[in-house]
């Protein structure tokens, strides 16, 4: 199901006599970038991974021919009106740090350029700002990543997931992040489908890294403890993410909580508990 500005992207036509009023180059910046961010944020993330497969996904392609009509709009209105030129490179300047697609439209006009987005393509042009946020990560995941298909489609709920919470429901986005995959070998693991399998690699994985470490390193090492911290964060992280995704796999992620914490295994099984825990106190759930 579409959003509405997506069914009519002639729904952006009010923008630009909302910004053909504008003087200042800051508000119209704002006011900009307001409008691809709210409309980026609504363009559901299976969406962003078929257009980037290079299958047919209309909310991307609607998204970049409201982007063109912008372009299209301004271009024109440079042409008639050369001396506003001056405040467009003003806007310019202000939409560096914000949304990509929005700053490229901008950038190309004053060049005298046409905004190039294709409308279908399997890879989207690299160079286009605003496509790398998704386009590397993802084709990254299907380019290494030789999986079932049932672990891959459970990976990608995972990455939905953390696309939701960075981008979709995110109250600013980070424009100059990625969407993060670099710790999808924790989902990987704890997806996958033998609760002895998930215990034995957290165990294993706890072993090694604890044999590495020692008392004094609490004093004269710091950073070996800012490491085994992070794995810590990252694992608890990974299981908040994995049951949103997955929620069926609540079940069997408590099950490998009882049975490390029954080995006193607690560095693992703490994480688990907490993850499981930051679900559902955020799913308003119990178990």
């Amino acid at each position: 199901m579409l959003h509405s500005d997506q069914q009519n992207p002639s729904r952006w036509v009010s923008l630009f006599w909302d910004i053909a009023e504008m003087s200042d180059p800051l508000d119209l910046a704002r006011k900009l970038d307001a409008e691809s961010e709210t409309s980026f944020k609504q363009i559901p993330f299976e969406e962003w991974v078929r257009h980037l497969l290079g299958y047919h996904a209309l909310a991307v392609q609607r998204f970049m021919q409201q982007h063109i009509m912008l372009g299209d709009h301004i271009l024109r209105h440079l042409r008639a009106h050369p001396r506003e030129r001056e405040k467009y490179a003003a806007v310019e300047r202000h939409l560096r740090q914000r949304s990509p697609f929005v700053h490229y439209v901008i950038q190309q006009v004053l060049l005298g350029n046409r905004p190039r987005f294709q409308q279908r393509q399997a890879c989207p042009p690299l160079d286009v700002p605003g496509f790398h946020l998704l386009a590397r990560p993802i084709q990254l995941l299907f380019s290494t990543r030789q999986k079932g298909l049932t672990t891959t489609l459970k990976i990608l709920d995972v990455l939905s997931a953390r696309f939701e919470k960075s981008h979709s429901s995110a109250s600013i986005i980070d424009w100059t992040r990625p969407l993060d995959t670099s710790m999808l070998y924790l989902s990987e693991t704890l997806l996958s489908d033998s609760t002895d399998t998930l215990v034995e690699t957290l165990t294993d994985a706890d072993i090694i890294n604890f044999d590495a470490f020692s008392p004094a390193d609490l004093l004269h090492h710091p950073t070996r403890v800012r490491y085994i911290e992070s794995k810590w964060h990252a694992l608890r992280d990974a299981v908040s993410e994995c049951c949103a995704a997955v929620p069926d796999q609540v079940a069997r992620i408590l099950e490998a909580t009882r049975a490390l914490h029954i080995g006193r295994n607690y560095h693992s099984s703490t994480a688990l508990l907490h993850g499981l825990r930051a679900y559902l106190v955020s799913n308003h759930l119990r178990i």
